[in-house]
């Protein structure tokens, strides 16, 4: 069975309302780790890897279950699809476009990115405008300027 111990809580959105729910980027790692496993025949069938987290909790992560309420692809699901992107990346028929966020903070690649983004006067210098707000923007603005000029 994979599993993972991390720094950061097993759960996100967890409080006195709310049950949370499970990361994505956890899932997605521990859906690779499966995977790895499955493949070199030290797995079950079964795709229940785990996360001890930074409270000393053992969080299941079933990788059957649906992303969210809105969304029945399974984790599983997101996982193939990442996959298959870091796959079309590796053959050049997809190029990965950079964002500027709060995680580059932790990525050794930070200063080379940064520079590529200010060079491309990419939207996610913007603060408070991430990925997601850029990537809807993309197809009719795609810079600094682009979006200065569209006021």
């Amino acid at each position: 069975m994979a599993g993972d111990i991390k720094s950061g809580a097993g759960i996100e959105g967890m409080d006195d309302e709310s049950d949370g729910k499970l990361k994505r980027h956890y899932a997605v790692q521990l859906a690779l780790y499966t995977d790895v496993l499955g493949q070199v025949g030290f797995l079950s069938r079964d795709r229940f890897p785990f996360i001890w987290d930074v409270h000393g909790q053992e969080v299941d992560y079933d990788l059957d279950t649906s992303i969210s309420k809105r969304d029945d692809r399974s984790l599983w699901d997101l996982y193939q699809e990442c996959l298959d992107a870091v796959i079309a990346i590796k053959k050049r028929e997809q190029e990965p476009l950079a964002a500027l966020c709060a995680v580059c903070k932790l990525c050794h690649w930070r200063s080379h990115c940064r520079a590529q983004l200010k060079q491309d006067d990419d939207l996610t210098l913007i603060p408070e405008l991430g990925r997601a707000k850029r990537d809807v923007m993309y197809r009719h603005l795609k810079t600094v300027h682009d979006l200065a000029q569209a006021t």
